[in-house]
């Protein structure tokens, strides 16, 4: 059974209809309007404020936790669109990520087994060449007969033609650590997260900050409304 059938058949209805025009379809609700126009005039009365004394701070402290209120009510009319939009985009992934799935396996399969033959095939022209070489240089065969013998070998390769196209082989560089002691230190990547955890501690559990050798804490002012 398909997860969220409804959501599923609701947004094959609305793919059918231009983007823009279900989207304006919900931002002409009421609520958006007001916060809208709550956003508009929180943003003059913003640019229109002046700190020039002491005395303007607290208005403008006051103006921050209007503000706070504003951005509550944007995040909630914004949360009411996209988490539909959400479960219908995960319907839409789950339905078709089994086949996804299964059609990128089956791509998988044959380029395994063609890489596997092609490995065997490779494998056995170096150990024919090998054997070749070594008769030339035992002088039980001439070395133009080698080379001959060798042009004669399957050719190493690099593409696989066809009336519908070709697929070509490529090598791929891929790196593996073999030993991590032997990593050098600009290698390593660090725990920023750990190591501020560990510097600035935590209060409200008990744990004390670490004096970590490299690290320092600066504390800069910022404002909290």
């Amino acid at each position: 059974m398909v997860p969220n059938q409804k959501l599923l058949e609701i947004a094959v209805k609305y793919l059918h209809l231009p983007v823009k025009k279900i989207y304006m379809e919900k931002i002409e609700s009421k609520d958006v309007v007001v916060v809208k126009q709550q956003v508009t005039k929180a943003y003059n009365s913003a640019e229109e404020i002046e700190i020039k004394s002491e005395t303007d701070l607290a208005p403008a402290a006051d103006f921050l936790k209007k503000v706070k209120t504003v951005q509550r009510l944007v995040t909630q009319e914004e949360k009411k669109q996209l988490d539909p939009a959400r479960a219908t985009v995960d319907a839409i992934r789950s339905f078709w990520r089994p086949m996804k799935d299964k059609i990128d396996e089956a791509e998988k399969i044959v380029k395994k087994k063609i890489l596997a033959f092609d490995r065997v095939q490779s494998e056995a022209r170096a150990k024919k060449e090998a054997q070749l070489s070594a008769r030339v240089e035992k002088g039980t065969m001439k070395f133009g007969t080698a080379v001959k013998k060798m042009d004669d070998l399957p050719t190493v390769q690099t593409a696989i033609e066809t009336d519908k196209g070709a697929v070509t082989f490529k090598i791929e560089r891929k790196v593996f650590v073999e030993n991590e002691s032997q990593i050098p230190d600009e290698y390593w990547m660090l725990d920023m997260v750990k190591i501020r955890g560990a510097a600035l501690g935590n209060k409200a559990k008990g744990i004390e900050p670490v004096e970590i050798p490299g690290v320092k804490v600066v504390e800069e002012k910022n404002l909290a409304a």
